[in-house]
């Protein structure tokens, strides 16, 4: 009877969720009247560790802003669409990213 009390104390490793090392990035999405949007890229994590989304592996545009990568954007916590990135822009001082 000892031995059923014991193991049920014990939480199963197996079943523990591992902790994903990305890369996964944030950014905000800006809408126009016009219906355009453009993403500026905050933050990116990669290899479980967070970097500035808008220098990260700049080469010759950040990883946050690569063709094809694709964001959901999220508004309150309701998810309101995808958006690809499609062409990566660079102003005096930042990068945006053009999409649909």
């Amino acid at each position: 009877m000892c031995g059923e009390t014991g193991r049920a104390q014990y939480a199963r490793r197996e079943s523990a969720p591992r902790a994903s090392k990305g890369p996964r990035a944030v950014g905000l999405l800006e809408l126009s009247p016009n219906g355009k949007a453009s993403l500026l890229p905050v933050v990116i994590m990669y290899d479980g560790k967070f970097y500035d989304a808008s220098v990260y592996k700049a080469s010759p545009v950040p990883m946050a802003l690569e063709s094809g990568t694709v964001y959901e954007a999220v508004h309150n916590g309701v998810s309101l669409g995808l958006f690809t990135v499609t062409n990566a822009l660079q102003s005096k001082d930042s990068w945006l990213g053009a999409g649909n």
